[in-house]
């Protein structure tokens, strides 16, 4: 049995974005799908998409009311415009009980020939990385974690990250969904936890580390 609980990482989170916490408004936020899980950090994640933001939507002082009234949060479902390309405004904030953010990631699928592809992109790393145009990569963030201890730098990385994204390779011709992936720097393993109160090393057949990360509900683009 211990065997088994070794491999899998306990303690996964479901959040859910609602007017009010009362039963009503949380069920209505889940049927339109306003949800989205991590890893069991308390990452906090808005993901929203349209074919009319304005430019400047990120550096607003309360983003998140325009992204609304210009636009369709996560889980929604939106036709697409013919004659102009999806952007994507992104806010994600720490759990500040835990390690500030690495970065975020927009993951694109969609259907060619029968078959379902999918694309990584990093859309905006910490520390100001710039973003590789041929990869959708920034440079990996080289923050440690000390075993001994299981102490990490809290002056690394970032409390919030927002950012808005145009998808500019977008087919209108296809299905496409598209979602937000939030990666939180390296923390200890809850085994590595274990040993240190144990005072014996950790386990040798797992990853000391890990990187906790959240992910949003999908925003389906329908071709009409």
């Amino acid at each position: 049995g211990s065997r088994t609980s070794l491999i899998n990482n306990p303690g996964g989170l479901a959040a859910i974005w609602s007017e009010e916490n009362t039963r009503d408004s949380l069920f209505n936020a889940m049927q339109r799908k306003e949800v989205y899980a991590t890893s069991g950090t308390r990452i906090r994640l808005r993901f929203f998409a349209s074919f009319d933001y304005q430019s400047n939507l990120a550096e607003l002082e309360e983003p998140i009311e325009t992204a609304y009234s210009q636009g369709y949060p996560m889980g929604s479902t939106i036709n697409n415009s013919q004659n102009k390309s999806p952007t994507f405004f992104v806010l994600a904030e720490q759990d500040l009980l835990d390690a500030p953010l690495d970065k975020v990631q927009i993951i694109k699928g969609w259907t060619e020939n029968g078959e379902v592809k999918e694309k990584v992109m990093d859309v905006i790393c910490s520390e100001g990385r710039s973003i590789n145009q041929d990869t959708n990569r920034c440079s990996p963030i080289d923050t440690k974690v000390d075993l001994s201890n299981c102490s990490f730098d809290r002056t690394r990385g970032a409390k919030v990250l927002k950012t808005l994204w145009t998808d500019n390779n977008f087919t209108p011709q296809q299905n496409t969904f598209y979602y937000a992936r939030v990666i939180q720097n390296p923390t200890c393993r809850w085994s590595t936890y274990d040993s240190l109160r144990y005072g014996e090393d950790p386990p040798k057949d797992y990853p000391a580390i890990i990187t906790e990360m959240a992910w949003s509900s999908p925003i389906w683009i329908k071709n009409n």
